[in-house]
């Protein structure tokens, strides 16, 4: 054997074994960033104010009624959010709260996914708000829907998230808050 076979021999083993940790490696690599990237939520319960960039608010109450909105689907569940804004720090011509707050969603237990439908100012205007709700439909054939069969049937069945696009200092990056 000549001194540089053996060399040639462990080549190609060293080779796959690096391909190997290499792809080892990056998958790690891979769950840590996607994990680092995962928002950090917030628990809050109805009436608990919620401080989100420029605005304070809470969640107020839930309505659930059921509604026709199509004969081949049968009655979906329509769920209604009230909020309250507390404060509203917005300076003149800044965002309003509906462009702000455009990540609410409500999720149930098999993660079925619905966002709002619709966005109703109860009082005061658009850039300032005293109270409005959020419309949500509840339906097995729209996207976000994982498990139609596990399907959440009351508005106790779902969580609201609302994610925060403006996050300052002791501000939650998501909040989640139980609906009743």
């Amino acid at each position: 054997m000549q001194p540089g076979e053996a060399r040639k021999r462990q080549e190609p083993c060293m080779k796959a074994c690096a391909s190997q940790v290499m792809g080892i490696v990056l998958g790690l690599c891979a769950s840590l960033a996607w994990l680092g990237c995962e928002k950090k939520t917030q628990e809050y319960r109805l009436d608990q104010p919620i401080n989100m960039g420029t605005f304070s608010f809470e969640v107020e109450r839930t309505e659930q009624s059921v509604k026709l909105v199509h004969p081949n689907e049968g009655p979906n569940l329509e769920i209604r959010v009230y909020y309250r804004m507390l404060d509203n720090k917005t300076p003149p011509f800044g965002k309003t709260f509906d462009e702000a707050l455009l990540r609410v969603r409500i999720v149930d237990k098999a993660h079925n996914t619905f966002e709002y439908s619709g966005r109703g100012l109860l009082a005061g205007d658009r850039r300032h708000p005293s109270e409005w709700c959020d419309i949500f439909t509840v339906s097995p054939s729209l996207i976000g829907v994982r498990d139609s069969a596990k399907l959440g049937q009351r508005a106790s069945d779902f969580r609201l998230i609302i994610d925060n696009p403006d996050v300052r200092e002791g501000q939650p990056e998501r909040a989640s808050i139980q609906l009743r």
